[in-house]
């Protein structure tokens, strides 16, 4: 058995931060594509009012919370430790081109883990709706009535009127 200590592995100042650049850009893009699967949704719920198909609905719209709520923490850390790096930077500017610093291992689990979990309900929900699936439903002008369609006068249309007479 080995009691040698393990250290944490180091990176250059400039590599974490395009790793945090690379990071906040990724979860901006995830929170737009949210927003597109959301708009989604509410297209499926203006289509089917179904008792199953709202609470398979309402499953997917409280992940899409819980995912944007998981972004902004993510965001929130990976700006503090950015700013953990500019104060740095700002005390130490000479050194801070020749210094390793410890490389934010947690941080990279974190969005690893996040990206995976993403892909994987972005997944369930392409499964869960398909086109196939999303062409079966009413289109949203869909009445689906049974009233009788509203009854046509009996007199003529009347023409509009000419249009004015142009100036000279």
């Amino acid at each position: 058995m080995s009691t040698a200590t393990q250290t944490a592995p180091t990176k250059h100042i400039g590599d974490l931060h395009f790793d945090h650049m690379e990071w906040l850009n990724a979860l901006r893009f995830y929170k737009e594509d949210i927003g597109i699967l959301e708009h989604r949704l509410e297209d499926i719920v203006r289509r089917n009012t179904k008792n199953e198909v709202m609470a398979e609905l309402e499953h997917f719209q409280n992940q899409f919370i819980r995912e944007r709520e998981v972004i902004d923490e993510l965001r929130h850390d990976i700006k503090q430790h950015e700013n953990l790096l500019e104060k740095e930077s700002k005390e130490h500017p000479i050194a801070i081109d020749h210094r390793a610093f410890t490389d934010h291992t947690d941080l990279r689990d974190r969005m690893e883990t996040y990206e995976k979990l993403f892909r994987e309900l972005k997944g369930d929900y392409h499964r869960g709706w398909p086109p196939q699936r999303l062409a079966a439903l009413p289109s949203p002008d869909h009445k689906q009535t049974t009233e009788p369609a509203p009854a046509r006068s009996a007199l003529p249309a009347v023409p509009p009127p000419p249009p004015p007479p142009r100036p000279q």
